[in-house]
């Protein structure tokens, strides 16, 4: 059950990451970019991207790569696990 949240966490971590930090060019994402913008303008708020408003405007011109989306999900997930297990045997080991 653990895992699974871990797993939840690294999803929302992920799309957190391109919501609020630097952008790459027109480029989304960390550590690999999954959201390249087209557009001719060059996006000033990254929610804009998932704004309903702006959706349809934004999509057209927008390219998502579901694929290393999930290579940055596991990624950041399998740190997760590596800090959790490295803080059990911290927790357990003697003062």
């Amino acid at each position: 059950m653990k895992y699974k949240n871990f797993f939840i966490l690294s999803i929302i971590i992920s799309i957190s990451i391109v919501l609020f930090f630097p952008n790459q060019g027109k480029s989304f994402g960390f550590p690999f970019s999954w959201i390249k913008y087209h557009g001719p303008n060059e996006i000033t708020n990254h929610l804009l991207l998932f704004s309903p408003k702006y959706l349809m405007v934004y999509l057209m011109v927008t390219d998502f790569h579901p694929p290393t989306w999930l290579l940055n999900v596991f990624i950041i997930y399998f740190i997760i696990i590596g800090i959790y297990k490295i803080l059990l045997k911290l927790d357990k080991g003697p003062l």
